[in-house]
């Protein structure tokens, strides 16, 4: 009886340790086709990235003279800029003169003309002189008042009036033949305006009296 008891349990461990491999077995079968299967998964994953790297250089080999024509266009942008501001500000400036001018002529009566204009001051702080003559001084009023009202000006100073020379006593003067000469300052709005200067005495009054 011991004996047979004996067989018994080694034949029953026999199977326990067939049992055992097997399952180890299996799990090592299931380990190696999950490792298997992650590598393929990879593998793929790389042969995706590899074939789309490949498509966007070949992208980006076809795109190049685009990119190159557009460093070139504006490389030659910024190297114009000085040249685009500096013909912007000439066509500002341009417009600006031509819309006094046409103001100032505007504001000559019939009976006075100019022999010069000039300007003085910067572009942030600009004058107009305007030297001419008149019939009297009533004339040089007249465009005093017109100038001053004029939106463009907004500081306008009588500077110096006297009788012409060339008047002839007794005589009735013309805008040629001026009774009186005239400096004019109209000082232009928008910059900061300068110090009024004093009024010269009125020397045609003088000699009138």
């Amino acid at each position: 009886m011991p004996n047979i008891n004996l067989i018994a349990a080694r034949r029953e461990e026999q199977l326990r340790l067939t049992r055992l491999t097997r399952t180890l077995f299996l799990a090592f079968v299931a380990s190696l086709a999950l490792v298997g299967t992650v590598g393929l998964v990879e593998t793929a994953q790389r042969v995706v990235l590899s074939s789309q790297l490949q498509m966007a250089t070949a992208r980006m080999a076809r795109l190049q003279p685009v990119l190159d024509d557009i460093d070139r266009i504006q490389r030659e942008t910024a190297s114009l800029a000085p040249k685009v501001a500096t013909l912007k500000t000439a066509k500002e400036g341009t417009t600006k003169w031509r819309a006094i001018l046409q103001v100032v002529s505007g504001a000559i009566p019939d009976d006075a003309y100019l022999t010069t204009l000039s300007t003085t001051g910067t572009a942030d702080d600009t004058a107009i002189t305007l030297s001419g003559a008149a019939r009297d001084q009533t004339v040089v009023g007249d465009m005093m008042t017109r100038l001053q009202t004029h939106p463009l000006f907004d500081h306008v100073d009588l500077r110096v009036t006297q009788v012409a020379v060339s008047q002839v006593p007794g005589s009735v003067p013309d805008a040629k033949h001026s009774g009186n000469t005239f400096d004019v300052s109209a000082h232009l709005r928008g910059t900061p305006s300068p110090p009024a200067p004093t009024p010269a005495k009125d020397k045609g009054a003088k000699s009138n009296g």
